[in-house]
């Protein structure tokens, strides 16, 4: 069974993936790092030559070629849910966690400060789209994941209150079906 990490960007998927693969012992699979990895270009670069499309389709293939029945850790990328074929895919495969916060808490990590830059998604669509894109992708997280987290603990912290939960959690297939 897959422990899928879905959330908005800047909400911490790949760091708390990190943490539930050293706890764990699993195989971490970042999707946005296997998509630049798979098609040789930073996804900056993906995005520029064919926009979301691409992106997907190579998101698409990536978890397509993912061993079904492997016990894996799969950090998805913010968008991944958009598509409804992935969503369904990523939850028929495991446990879908939602790492949730609120918008100023992600604002703030996002946001360029003294000492960081702008993230890439923060610099493309501005605070005032970035913010309607958190509006529209929270139905999303909501309506896929079986288990809601709070994004603004520490990862490490997370990770123990995810694995914790999730051992309370029967498996769809143990349920015969999703």
């Amino acid at each position: 069974m897959w422990i899928v990490l879905v959330g908005f960007n800047g909400s911490g998927k790949t760091v708390s993936a990190e943490q539930v693969g050293r706890l764990t012992g699993r195989p971490i699979v970042d999707l946005d790092a296997a998509v630049e990895q798979r098609d040789g270009r930073a996804l900056p670069e993906i995005f520029a030559a064919g926009g979301p499309r691409l992106f997907r389709q190579l998101e698409a293939e990536v978890i397509a070629g993912l061993a079904p029945d492997r016990a894996l850790v799969v950090a998805t990328g913010g968008g991944t849910l958009e598509d409804s074929g992935l969503a369904a895919v990523l939850r028929a495969r495991g446990l879908v966690a939602w790492l949730d916060a609120a918008w100023l808490h992600l604002r703030r990590r996002l946001a360029p400060g003294p000492d960081r830059p702008a993230a890439p998604i923060w610099r493309h669509l501005g605070e005032d789209g970035l913010f309607r894109l958190y509006q529209r992708r929270r139905p999303l997280f909501a309506a896929t994941a079986r288990l809601r987290l709070d994004a603004t603990q520490e990862p490490a912290v997370l990770a123990r209150r995810l694995l914790g939960r999730s051992l309370q959690i029967v498996p769809p297939a143990a349920r015969g079906g999703a």
